[in-house]
């Protein structure tokens, strides 16, 4: 399956030092090849040495994400570049923001955000829950912008919950 990511879920994920563990996923994780050289290659270019994949988008594709912009304007360019692959490869998006996130709900891209990509690691046995909520815990202090009560709700599952 591929599963296209916009930044913030990988920074994320490389917060909570479990980026490794998600991109050794059997899915095919992409992001924008755009995207990953503004926003992810200056201070994360290790990201394609441990499975990121970076799509090229065609000038069609290119126009789309200026079409969209125009549309959803609270959404920026890299997200809705991230948002035209993700449409137009009919496969999942990556997000957490809530501008592309509306953007992709209006066009009915399917969704998921951190708390997904971490129950993917569980079930696959990537890492266990205690690691997920220390990789929580690792984000909550690089100030992600979770859901702190789903992030709680999820872990509760496992008779675990973040320290305060």
């Amino acid at each position: 399956m591929l599963l296209v990511s916009d930044a913030n879920i990988l920074i994320d994920l490389i917060e909570g030092r479990v980026v490794a563990e998600f991109l050794s996923l059997p899915d095919e994780i992409a992001t924008p090849d755009l995207l990953f050289e503004e926003e992810l290659a200056d201070h994360h270019g290790e990201l394609l040495g441990m499975g990121l994949n970076l799509a090229e988008l065609s000038g069609d594709q290119i126009q789309r994400a200026e079409e969209l912009v125009g549309n959803h304007p609270k959404a920026s360019r890299n997200d809705c570049l991230a948002l035209t692959l993700a449409e137009t490869e009919n496969c999942t998006l990556l997000t957490g923001d809530r501008a592309l996130r509306q953007a992709a709900d209006a066009l009915r891209v399917e969704i998921h955000g951190t708390i997904w990509c971490v129950q993917r690691m569980i079930d696959s046995g990537r890492i266990t829950p205690v690691q997920a909520r220390e990789a929580y815990r690792r984000m909550r202090l690089g100030n992600s912008r979770l859901p702190w009560d789903e992030v709680n709700a999820q872990l509760a599952q496992y008779g675990l919950e973040l320290p305060r």
